[in-house]
């Protein structure tokens, strides 16, 4: 199917970093997406180095922790190298 194909309405799931920086997680994501009918997958290839300073603040997580924002967004950061292997999933 073409991403470009215009006989439908293309379903999109925004998995962006919520991969919370594992590649099991990420396959798990994109299978449970294809499972409810989604289309495609987007990540984000989010770079703490390039988006903060390393004293950029901190963040109150959902678990009541409170970490470093820098930190947190590199903890979370897509791998290129896993990108081949997510394609694969999505096909």
């Amino acid at each position: 199917m073409s991403i470009f194909s215009s006989d439908r309405v293309q379903i999109t799931s925004e998995i962006g970093i919520n991969h919370n920086g594992s590649l099991d997680r990420a396959l798990e994501m994109i299978r449970i997406s294809a499972d409810c009918g989604v289309d495609l997958c987007k990540f984000q290839l989010l770079k703490a180095d390039e988006m903060y300073q390393e004293d950029a603040g901190s963040y109150s997580t959902d678990t009541g922790s409170v970490e470093n924002i820098h930190d947190l967004v590199e903890k979370h950061e897509l791998q290129k190298e896993w990108i081949p292997r997510l394609i694969e999933e999505c096909e």
